[in-house]
């Protein structure tokens, strides 16, 4: 599938894509429908139902095992993010359009994210540029109000992430960012040898 915007070109890869189609009344029509993606695999069940003339189109969406980075058509920056990513996705389009979802991922790596490579640069620490993670995971929403990420949540051997992420109208910004950096981390910067000396030792995350 191909889709175009006034700032992007998406790009969709479906295989074997296949549905089944009811309609048990009138105004209503249900469908099924289960497809390759990627390497994963997608799932899913929507309905369109007319209400008054208007179309009410609902849907909920699963995918399972997928490579993170072959979606960067989709999403550029899939391409620096490495991990089976795992989802489930809701869109209603009425009373008002709704997307919301939830993600989650493991066994896999961030590569060369900017604000990592930002701390990296200034705290002269080269193991963000690249960070190993056993799972990841966040909640997303899209609706009249912005796009949201929350419930932000990483967790890998020497960095934990937490926080959210909510861009709403004329691109104003607020977010919430928690960075815990493991001890051993830090021992390779030595911007970070004073506060080591000083701060408990049993702490190992700072």
């Amino acid at each position: 599938l191909f889709s175009q915007t006034s700032a992007n070109n998406y790009n969709i890869n479906l295989e074997n894509f296949r549905a089944e189609v009811y309609q048990p009344g009138k105004t209503l029509q249900l469908v099924k429908f289960s497809s390759g993606f990627y390497d994963g695999i997608l799932r899913g069940r929507g309905q369109m139902e007319m209400r008054r003339f208007i179309p009410v189109i609902s849907a909920v969406i699963r995918v399972k095992d997928v490579s993170a980075e072959k979606l960067e058509g989709i999403l550029i920056h899939f391409s620096k993010l490495y991990g089976k990513l795992s989802s489930q996705m809701f869109f209603v389009n009425y009373p008002q359009l709704v997307f919301r979802g939830t993600m989650r991922l493991h066994d896999g790596s961030l590569n060369n994210f900017e604000f990592l490579k930002w701390l990296a640069n200034l705290f002269d620490l080269p193991s963000l540029k690249k960070i190993q993670f056993n799972t990841a995971s966040a909640d997303f929403t899209a609706d009249k109000e912005g796009v949201g990420i929350y419930n932000m949540g990483l967790n890998s051997e020497n960095v934990k992430i937490e926080g959210y992420f909510k861009l709403r109208e004329n691109d104003r910004v607020s977010s919430k960012i928690f960075l815990s950096l493991r001890r051993g981390l830090l021992r390779e910067s030595p911007r970070f040898t004073p506060l080591l000396r000083i701060l408990d030792t049993k702490q190992e995350l700072i």
